[in-house]
């Protein structure tokens, strides 16, 4: 693939690795909003801290995963203020590419329209998997640092056996032969049956008795009803990897006296230079299966 103009655009570390990776792999670079860099004092990586003057030469506009938080502003924990996705669309070309994660769909069409092609690589399956792989991973490192006692053998409740799920499963499976799940899907139930795990559907989760060392929830939703945290042993420590809303009430639990961990985006927070190269390696990819 011959040398392209880029804009790298907010998101967390993860988006300061692809930065580097897109670097070392040739292409010319702008970034703005983002992080420290930790190569910014290289003469061929730009930042700059105007949005329009960073998107408006390039044919390729890098947007993090996920793209919006809020779905109003872009995800730029490194700007100093709010950096609305309506702006960001003022400053897109014709012609443009824009790439990123989880892009919501009134975003998309506005970016149609223009027309700006835009590829998501969230959609991509064997980089999701990967992801999750890395989540549970990272997942397993916040169990050991954030428990007073060991792993095996402990009772652990895992809400969602989805792509996560799995994962978070087959990595803590050799530590948890007491493992419980809960899911809305028959076949995500049927998935953990598989593995000896024992399971509960919206159906048998209200007669839950929730006697656990640990709860790791997957699910952006809240399923456990305020009745069910009051019976939740108070050694039991909640970990919440799921986006807003979570899976459990924060307030709830702080009046309980339940530790709770919350930790969305885990491969960004902690294996950011992996996860970063693993994205900008899927969006070549992307790129080259479509002909840019």
């Amino acid at each position: 693939m011959i040398s392209a103009s880029m804009a790298v655009l907010g998101g967390d570390l993860r988006q300061v690795s692809l930065a580097g990776y897109m670097h070392k792999m040739g292409h010319r670079l702008t970034c703005f909003g983002t992080m420290p860099l930790s190569f910014q004092n290289s003469l061929d990586i730009e930042k700059t801290r105007n949005l329009e003057s960073a998107v408006r030469p390039v044919s390729f506009v890098l947007c993090p995963v996920p793209i919006s938080r809020d779905e109003k502003n872009l995800n730029a924990p490194g700007s100093p203020g709010p950096i609305p996705l309506k702006k960001l669309l003022l400053c897109l070309q014709p012609g443009q590419v824009l790439i990123g994660g989880m892009i919501p769909d009134w975003f998309c069409k506005e970016c149609l329209s223009l027309p700006v092609t835009v590829l998501d690589f969230m959609e991509d399956e064997t980089l999701a998997l990967k992801n999750a792989a890395l989540t549970a991973e990272g997942l397993l490192g916040l169990l050991i640092s954030n428990t007073p006692f060991s792993l095996r053998g402990r009772r652990i409740l895992l809400m969602g056996h989805g792509r996560c799920g799995r994962e978070i499963a087959r990595h803590l499976s050799p530590f948890f032969p007491k493992l419980s799940v809960f899911d809305k899907e028959s076949s995500c139930l049927a998935n953990a049956m598989d593995i000896g795990a024992k399971t509960f559907s919206p159906e048998t989760f209200s007669t839950l008795e929730p006697e656990f060392d640990i709860i790791i929830n997957t699910i952006p939703d809240r399923v456990f009803t305020e009745r069910q945290m009051r019976k939740i042993p108070k050694h039991c420590v909640l970990f919440d990897i799921a986006s807003a809303p979570f899976g459990f009430d924060l307030e709830a639990a702080n009046a309980l006296q339940l530790k709770i961990i919350r930790c969305p985006g885990i491969p960004g927070k902690m294996m950011p230079k992996t996860a970063g190269e693993l994205i900008g390696k899927t969006i070549l990819e992307r790129m080259s299966s479509h002909g840019f």
